[in-house]
């Protein structure tokens, strides 16, 4: 039976019931929280929701971040939604979500979609919705990834690593590298890290640093649902780890490792301890989070895991002995008739051009830049 929907509309900066609603769903995304929203607004994002109530209750909806780019472009994202309760109206629910951007007057809505939403692109793309190049902003790194099953023993997680992870978890032990739970004062540290991290990998780091990871930490600590481990050696720290956590999930979010200590294989002990520690608190699924969406493709395939990799950080993940995922993928809509006719006719030749890439790359830079 089709639930019957009413429909709101929320921009209140903090907004516990939806917060309950995204944390009880059984596909959530800290992304989807109110909290979340409070972070980006630093960054010039400003978050309205979307909110299908049946019977007095919220049984779906999603939240939009909204960020205007230059005067006459606004983009609209919703990250890892929209998320709805069994047997509500897809259909209904995607066309209140084209009005709402209407009259807000966006430019274009990205999409990604939450973990378990496939079924959802049926919807999407009956109703206009396009897959969206990466080139469009705003950036999206995770297309493909690998969750843990935490629902078992220790013994038997620990028997699904590989045998070459056990051993590297077991030499960073005897090494003397102990993980312990870092708090507020140990950000720098981890920031630091990060940077290490990136800059051996010739990138840069795609989250908020600085009064960024404090105004995180301040937003997400309270609820229980940030969690900061720290590796050590002689009380040096070596690798640190942030974990998201939202209903069953926890999510070993971003990683750091000074690049010293490689034999010891810091990263490997400490991610094993946030496996542990995720269990231990009741937390049903560990998601390694982000994972080479060609070499995804590849394993679901038949691939051998001995096999080579596209990239190495993969394979050292894979050792985990993670079920592979892969995403539903990136959508986007474009609600003037005539710019939704050009982007699906001429789009991907228009993307390709320098002009409109040095564009795109700006308009990426703007949209994760802090205000101020």
């Amino acid at each position: 039976m089709v639930t019957p929907l009413t429909f709101t509309i929320s921009d209140k900066l903090d907004d516990p019931e939806w917060d309950a609603f995204v944390l009880a769903h059984p596909d959530p995304h800290h992304e989807q929280t109110s909290l979340w929203g409070r972070v980006r607004s630093a960054y010039g994002w400003k978050a309205v929701r979307l909110i299908a109530h049946s019977n007095g209750r919220i049984v779906g909806g999603a939240q939009i971040l909204e960020h205007r780019i230059a005067r006459f472009f606004t983009v609209g994202y919703v990250p890892r939604g929209p998320l709805l309760a069994e047997a509500v109206d897809t259909g209904m629910v995607v066309a209140e979500i084209k009005r709402l951007v209407r009259a807000r007057g966006l430019t274009y809505l990205a999409v990604s979609l939450p973990y378990f939403a496939q079924s959802l692109v049926p919807t999407l793309e009956k109703n206009g919705f396009q897959s969206r190049p990466d080139r469009l902003p705003p950036a999206v790194w995770t297309k493909a990834t690998a969750t843990i099953d935490l629902d078992r023993d220790e013994e038997a997680i620990m028997a699904a690593i590989s045998a070459t992870k056990r051993k590297q978890i077991r030499r960073a032990q005897r090494a003397g590298i102990v993980v312990r739970q870092g708090g507020k004062e140990d950000l720098p540290a981890f920031e630091a890290l990060l940077v290490a991290l990136c800059k051996r990998r010739g990138v840069s780091s795609n989250i908020p640093l600085g009064k960024g990871l404090d105004s995180l930490w301040d937003a997400f600590v309270p609820g229980g649902h940030l969690k900061l481990l720290v590796a050590e050696l002689h009380g040096a720290p070596l690798s640190a780890l942030l974990l998201v956590a939202v209903g069953e999930w926890v999510r070993a979010w971003r990683i750091g490792w000074s690049g010293q200590h490689e034999k010891e294989c810091p990263s490997h002990l400490i991610y094993w301890e946030a496996i542990r520690w995720a269990r231990q608190q009741g937390y049903k699924h560990f998601d390694i989070l982000g994972v080479d969406v060609r070499d995804a493709r590849e394993l679901l395939a038949g691939r051998d895991r001995a096999a080579p990799y596209h990239c190495q950080t993969t394979y050292a993940k894979m050792g985990f002995g993670g079920e592979l995922l892969l995403l539903p993928g990136e959508y986007c809509y474009f609600p003037n008739a005539g710019l939704r006719f050009l982007f699906r006719s001429i789009g991907a030749r228009v993307l390709d051009s320098k002009l409109i890439l040095k564009i795109l790359g700006y308009l990426h830079s703007r949209s994760a830049r802090p205000e101020g």
